[in-house]
């Protein structure tokens, strides 16, 4: 006769109510982000990229003067715009 070992995994996935958390316990969240708005003028826009390191957001519009004419930059952080700088994955978890 010898020694031997058994050994086994099993895997449960469970599923818990926010009144069984315990108090004080928060989930992880992403960063807080402010959006800067300059005007459309792209000496600034120039300025807040290469010396502020902001990124371009998007464009704002307002009703007036005329619709749909951007009158200005959405300009944020890196971190606000790439979840891959948040430490994210595009990888399925196992219990998908």
């Amino acid at each position: 006769m010898g020694y031997f070992r058994v050994a086994g995994l099993s895997e449960k996935r469970i599923f818990v109510n926010r009144d069984e958390l315990p108090l004080g316990f928060t989930t992880p969240s992403g960063p807080v982000c402010k959006i800067d708005t300059i005007d459309l003028d792209f000496i600034d826009l120039y300025t807040e990229i290469e010396i502020e390191k902001k990124v371009l957001y998007n464009y704002y519009f307002l009703a007036n003067p005329p619709p749909g004419e951007p009158q200005g930059f959405l300009l944020t952080d890196p971190i606000c715009t790439s979840c891959a700088l948040n430490e994210a994955t595009n990888e399925r978890p196992d219990f998908w």
